[in-house]
Protein backbone atom coordinates (compact mmCIF):
# COMPACT_ATOMS: atom_id res chain seq x y z
CA UNK A 1 0.00 0.00 0.00
CA UNK A 2 1.40 3.07 -1.02
CA UNK A 3 0.97 6.35 1.79
CA UNK A 4 -1.13 9.11 0.63
CA UNK A 5 1.17 12.02 0.02
CA UNK A 6 0.55 14.89 3.01
CA UNK A 7 -1.01 18.16 1.42
CA UNK A 8 0.12 21.42 1.37
CA UNK A 9 -1.73 22.39 4.54
CA UNK A 10 -1.12 19.31 6.46
CA UNK A 11 2.80 19.60 5.94
CA UNK A 12 2.10 23.42 7.20
CA UNK A 13 0.23 21.99 10.15
CA UNK A 14 3.07 19.79 10.58
CA UNK A 15 6.37 21.93 10.55
CA UNK A 16 3.96 24.80 12.83
CA UNK A 17 3.98 22.07 14.92
CA UNK A 18 7.68 20.96 14.93
CA UNK A 19 8.74 24.87 15.36
CA UNK A 20 6.44 25.24 18.18
CA UNK A 21 8.05 22.03 20.07
CA UNK A 22 11.65 22.76 19.70
CA UNK A 23 11.96 26.08 22.23
CA UNK A 24 10.12 23.35 24.85
CA UNK A 25 12.95 20.83 24.18
CA UNK A 26 15.28 24.02 24.68
CA UNK A 27 14.28 25.08 27.49
CA UNK A 28 13.82 22.31 29.03
CA UNK A 29 17.42 21.49 28.19
CA UNK A 30 18.69 24.80 29.61
CA UNK A 31 17.21 23.86 32.87
CA UNK A 32 18.28 20.54 33.14
CA UNK A 33 22.21 22.02 32.82
CA UNK A 34 21.25 24.97 35.38
CA UNK A 35 20.58 22.59 37.26
CA UNK A 36 23.88 20.14 36.92
CA UNK A 37 25.72 23.66 37.92
CA UNK A 38 23.90 24.06 40.63
CA UNK A 39 24.41 20.26 42.09
CA UNK A 40 28.15 20.55 41.22
CA UNK A 41 28.32 23.83 43.30
CA UNK A 42 27.31 21.99 46.56
CA UNK A 43 29.72 20.30 49.07
CA UNK A 44 30.17 16.39 48.65
CA UNK A 45 27.90 16.04 52.21
CA UNK A 46 25.20 18.55 50.38
CA UNK A 47 25.18 16.58 47.23
CA UNK A 48 24.71 13.22 48.87
CA UNK A 49 22.00 14.17 50.63
CA UNK A 50 20.06 14.95 47.55
CA UNK A 51 21.14 13.34 44.63
CA UNK A 52 18.76 10.46 44.68
CA UNK A 53 15.74 12.81 44.67
CA UNK A 54 17.62 15.16 41.87
CA UNK A 55 18.00 12.08 39.38
CA UNK A 56 14.66 10.57 40.15
CA UNK A 57 13.30 14.19 38.93
CA UNK A 58 15.86 14.28 36.07
CA UNK A 59 14.90 10.86 34.65
CA UNK A 60 18.23 9.40 35.27
CA UNK A 61 20.43 6.94 36.61
CA UNK A 62 21.95 8.41 39.92
CA UNK A 63 25.51 7.15 38.43
CA UNK A 64 24.52 8.82 35.51
CA UNK A 65 23.98 12.05 37.51
CA UNK A 66 27.33 11.79 39.34
CA UNK A 67 28.97 11.33 36.00
CA UNK A 68 27.58 14.85 34.82
CA UNK A 69 27.98 16.57 37.78
CA UNK A 70 31.72 15.71 38.64
CA UNK A 71 32.24 16.87 34.51
CA UNK A 72 30.39 19.94 35.65
CA UNK A 73 32.87 20.82 38.66
CA UNK A 74 35.69 20.19 36.84
CA UNK A 75 34.62 22.64 34.32
CA UNK A 76 33.75 25.23 37.23
CA UNK A 77 37.14 24.68 38.23
CA UNK A 78 39.19 25.07 35.28
CA UNK A 79 37.10 27.96 34.61
CA UNK A 80 37.44 29.50 38.38
CA UNK A 81 41.60 28.93 37.85
CA UNK A 82 41.36 30.93 34.19
CA UNK A 83 39.39 33.63 36.35
CA UNK A 84 41.66 33.75 38.80
CA UNK A 85 45.41 33.86 36.82
CA UNK A 86 46.81 37.14 37.02
CA UNK A 87 48.59 38.59 33.56
CA UNK A 88 52.22 38.27 34.14
CA UNK A 89 53.88 41.80 35.07
CA UNK A 90 56.19 43.71 32.99
CA UNK A 91 59.61 43.03 34.54
CA UNK A 92 60.85 46.38 33.31
CA UNK A 93 58.18 47.77 35.34
CA UNK A 94 58.69 45.76 38.24
CA UNK A 95 62.20 47.16 38.36
CA UNK A 96 60.61 50.67 38.33
CA UNK A 97 58.43 50.41 41.08
CA UNK A 98 60.16 47.75 43.22
CA UNK A 99 63.61 47.96 42.15
CA UNK A 100 64.54 49.94 45.48
CA UNK A 101 62.95 46.95 47.53
CA UNK A 102 64.68 44.11 45.15
CA UNK A 103 68.32 45.56 45.42
CA UNK A 104 68.09 46.43 48.96
CA UNK A 105 70.32 44.25 51.33
CA UNK A 106 68.05 43.48 54.45
CA UNK A 107 64.25 43.73 52.77
CA UNK A 108 63.23 43.11 56.45
CA UNK A 109 64.59 46.43 57.65
CA UNK A 110 62.24 47.82 55.13
CA UNK A 111 59.38 45.92 56.03
CA UNK A 112 60.43 46.71 59.89
CA UNK A 113 60.49 50.22 59.13
CA UNK A 114 57.06 50.22 57.69
CA UNK A 115 55.80 48.20 60.68
CA UNK A 116 57.21 50.68 63.06
CA UNK A 117 54.97 53.26 62.13
CA UNK A 118 52.18 51.68 64.04
CA UNK A 119 53.41 49.49 65.99
CA UNK A 120 56.70 50.20 69.26
CA UNK A 121 58.83 47.70 69.63
CA UNK A 122 58.18 44.17 68.19
CA UNK A 123 60.31 44.01 65.39
CA UNK A 124 61.73 40.75 66.12
CA UNK A 125 58.55 39.45 66.39
CA UNK A 126 57.12 41.10 63.29
CA UNK A 127 59.74 40.19 61.33
CA UNK A 128 59.26 36.23 62.35
CA UNK A 129 55.04 36.60 61.65
CA UNK A 130 56.35 38.40 57.84
CA UNK A 131 58.20 35.23 57.37
CA UNK A 132 55.40 32.54 58.72
CA UNK A 133 53.25 34.35 56.50
CA UNK A 134 55.41 34.33 53.29
CA UNK A 135 56.04 30.71 53.98
CA UNK A 136 52.01 30.05 52.62
CA UNK A 137 53.73 29.71 48.99
CA UNK A 138 55.64 26.97 49.94
CA UNK A 139 54.75 22.96 49.88
CA UNK A 140 56.25 23.26 53.83
CA UNK A 141 54.95 26.05 55.69
CA UNK A 142 55.74 27.84 59.02
CA UNK A 143 53.44 28.12 62.06
CA UNK A 144 53.45 30.35 64.81
CA UNK A 145 51.47 31.03 68.33
CA UNK A 146 51.64 34.55 69.21
CA UNK A 147 51.54 34.56 73.26
CA UNK A 148 50.81 36.57 75.69
CA UNK A 149 48.85 38.81 78.82
CA UNK A 150 45.07 40.30 77.90
CA UNK A 151 45.56 43.26 75.77
CA UNK A 152 48.95 43.12 75.63
CA UNK A 153 49.59 43.65 71.91
CA UNK A 154 48.65 40.30 70.64
CA UNK A 155 46.14 40.95 67.68
CA UNK A 156 47.46 44.14 66.90
CA UNK A 157 50.77 42.64 66.12
CA UNK A 158 48.97 39.99 64.04
CA UNK A 159 46.42 42.43 62.14
CA UNK A 160 49.62 44.87 61.41
CA UNK A 161 51.69 42.55 59.92
CA UNK A 162 48.63 40.66 57.53
CA UNK A 163 48.03 44.26 56.20
CA UNK A 164 51.33 43.51 54.20
CA UNK A 165 49.61 40.54 52.19
CA UNK A 166 46.92 40.38 49.75
CA UNK A 167 43.50 39.69 51.08
CA UNK A 168 42.63 37.08 48.96
CA UNK A 169 45.39 35.14 50.84
CA UNK A 170 44.11 35.61 54.13
CA UNK A 171 41.14 33.56 55.85
CA UNK A 172 40.58 35.15 58.93
CA UNK A 173 38.29 34.07 61.84
CA UNK A 174 37.95 35.51 65.64
CA UNK A 175 37.02 31.63 66.59
CA UNK A 176 35.55 28.14 65.55
CA UNK A 177 33.79 25.55 66.47
CA UNK A 178 35.34 22.27 66.63
CA UNK A 179 34.31 20.67 63.07
CA UNK A 180 34.33 24.10 61.58
CA UNK A 181 37.00 23.25 59.51
CA UNK A 182 35.90 20.03 57.74
CA UNK A 183 33.00 21.88 56.75
CA UNK A 184 34.23 25.15 55.73
CA UNK A 185 33.35 26.03 52.16
CA UNK A 186 36.01 28.29 51.01
CA UNK A 187 39.82 27.47 49.99
CA UNK A 188 42.55 27.01 52.60
CA UNK A 189 45.06 26.18 49.88
CA UNK A 190 48.16 28.28 49.88
CA UNK A 191 46.66 30.60 52.47
CA UNK A 192 47.32 32.44 55.87
CA UNK A 193 45.06 30.79 58.35
CA UNK A 194 44.66 33.57 61.41
CA UNK A 195 42.54 32.81 64.30
CA UNK A 196 41.68 35.17 66.77
CA UNK A 197 42.01 33.18 70.35
CA UNK A 198 42.97 29.51 70.62
CA UNK A 199 41.00 28.46 73.89
CA UNK A 200 41.37 25.24 75.92
CA UNK A 201 38.20 23.18 76.41
CA UNK A 202 37.37 19.10 76.04
CA UNK A 203 34.99 20.43 73.31
CA UNK A 204 38.07 22.13 70.92
CA UNK A 205 40.25 18.37 71.15
CA UNK A 206 38.74 17.48 68.01
CA UNK A 207 39.44 21.12 66.74
CA UNK A 208 43.22 20.26 67.94
CA UNK A 209 43.31 17.32 65.79
CA UNK A 210 42.50 18.79 62.75
CA UNK A 211 44.40 21.85 63.03
CA UNK A 212 47.54 19.36 63.76
CA UNK A 213 46.70 17.38 60.50
CA UNK A 214 46.13 20.59 58.50
CA UNK A 215 49.56 21.61 59.53
CA UNK A 216 51.44 18.73 59.15
CA UNK A 217 49.96 17.21 56.49
CA UNK A 218 49.01 20.11 54.62
CA UNK A 219 45.18 18.39 54.12
CA UNK A 220 42.44 16.88 55.75
CA UNK A 221 40.23 13.66 55.11
CA UNK A 222 37.54 13.22 56.95
CA UNK A 223 35.12 10.27 56.61
CA UNK A 224 31.68 10.90 58.25
CA UNK A 225 28.38 8.27 58.33
CA UNK A 226 25.44 9.34 56.46
CA UNK A 227 22.05 8.15 55.74
CA UNK A 228 20.69 8.49 52.41
CA UNK A 229 17.49 7.01 52.20
CA UNK A 230 17.07 3.81 53.94
CA UNK A 231 21.15 3.17 53.85
CA UNK A 232 23.78 4.77 55.61
CA UNK A 233 27.23 5.83 53.18
CA UNK A 234 30.66 6.92 54.06
CA UNK A 235 31.12 10.34 52.81
CA UNK A 236 34.98 11.50 52.63
CA UNK A 237 35.21 15.40 53.14
CA UNK A 238 38.74 16.78 51.96
CA UNK A 239 40.21 19.98 52.71
CA UNK A 240 43.19 20.64 50.51
CA UNK A 241 46.12 22.96 52.69
CA UNK A 242 49.03 23.30 53.05
CA UNK A 243 48.40 26.86 54.97
CA UNK A 244 50.50 29.06 57.14
CA UNK A 245 49.01 29.13 60.87
CA UNK A 246 48.72 32.11 63.17
CA UNK A 247 46.62 32.25 66.73
CA UNK A 248 47.04 34.05 69.28
CA UNK A 249 46.13 32.91 72.99
CA UNK A 250 46.92 34.09 76.76
CA UNK A 251 48.06 30.78 78.00
CA UNK A 252 51.17 29.53 78.33
CA UNK A 253 51.28 26.35 76.39
CA UNK A 254 48.71 24.94 73.99
CA UNK A 255 47.80 21.53 73.01
CA UNK A 256 51.43 19.80 73.18
CA UNK A 257 51.47 18.10 70.26
CA UNK A 258 50.05 21.38 68.35
CA UNK A 259 52.70 23.32 70.30
CA UNK A 260 55.60 21.12 69.12
CA UNK A 261 54.76 21.97 65.10
CA UNK A 262 54.72 25.81 65.91
CA UNK A 263 56.90 28.88 66.94
CA UNK A 264 55.78 30.58 70.24
CA UNK A 265 56.32 34.33 70.19
CA UNK A 266 55.99 36.29 73.54
CA UNK A 267 54.73 39.91 73.18
CA UNK A 268 56.96 42.31 75.39
CA UNK A 269 54.74 43.20 78.69
CA UNK A 270 57.67 44.97 80.65
CA UNK A 271 57.08 48.53 81.62
CA UNK A 272 59.73 49.75 79.33
CA UNK A 273 57.30 48.67 76.31
CA UNK A 274 54.02 49.72 77.74
CA UNK A 275 56.01 53.21 77.52
CA UNK A 276 56.39 52.89 74.00
CA UNK A 277 53.02 51.78 73.24
CA UNK A 278 51.86 54.87 75.56
CA UNK A 279 54.35 57.26 73.35
CA UNK A 280 53.17 55.48 69.69
CA UNK A 281 49.53 55.60 70.61
CA UNK A 282 49.83 59.73 71.74
CA UNK A 283 52.15 60.10 68.29
CA UNK A 284 50.40 58.44 65.39
CA UNK A 285 46.47 58.57 67.06
CA UNK A 286 47.07 62.21 69.59
CA UNK A 287 48.77 63.83 66.53
CA UNK A 288 46.08 62.85 64.04
CA UNK A 289 48.91 61.86 61.88
CA UNK A 290 47.88 58.78 59.27
CA UNK A 291 50.43 56.65 59.61
CA UNK A 292 52.29 56.83 56.71
CA UNK A 293 53.12 60.45 57.15
CA UNK A 294 54.93 59.49 60.43
CA UNK A 295 58.51 59.42 60.12
CA UNK A 296 59.61 60.52 63.67
CA UNK A 297 58.71 60.97 66.89
CA UNK A 298 59.35 64.53 66.47
CA UNK A 299 56.31 65.53 63.70
CA UNK A 300 54.56 68.78 63.87
CA UNK A 301 50.94 68.30 64.88
CA UNK A 302 48.03 68.67 62.17
CA UNK A 303 45.56 72.00 62.31
CA UNK A 304 43.22 71.17 65.00
CA UNK A 305 44.87 68.29 66.89
CA UNK A 306 46.36 70.23 69.87
CA UNK A 307 43.49 69.02 72.34
CA UNK A 308 43.73 65.71 71.37
CA UNK A 309 47.71 66.07 71.97
CA UNK A 310 46.94 67.21 75.15
CA UNK A 311 45.02 64.83 75.94
CA UNK A 312 47.65 61.71 75.29
CA UNK A 313 49.86 63.71 76.60
CA UNK A 314 47.92 63.37 80.21
CA UNK A 315 47.73 60.05 80.38
CA UNK A 316 51.46 59.43 79.78
CA UNK A 317 53.26 59.27 83.23
CA UNK A 318 55.80 62.29 83.99
CA UNK A 319 58.29 59.96 83.74
CA UNK A 320 57.74 58.72 80.88
CA UNK A 321 57.67 62.19 79.30
CA UNK A 322 60.45 63.06 77.00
Amino acid sequence: MTARALTEEENRILNEKLRSNKPDASKQSSQDEQRIADLAKLSDLQYQRCREREAEQLKIGVGALDKLVNKKRKQLARESAEQKKVEAPDPDELWRSAGHIINHPRILDLFADELRREIAGEETNGKLLYLIATSRLFDKTMHAAIKGTSAGGKSEIRKQVLQFFPPESIVALTSMTEKALIYFEGDLAHKIFSMGEAVATEEQSFQDYLLRELISEGRINHVTPQKIGDQITSVTIRKEGPVAFLVTTTKAKLHPENETRMLSLEIDDTERQTKNVLMKVAEVRGLNHPSSSIMSRGGTSSAGSKPATAMWWCLIPKRWRR
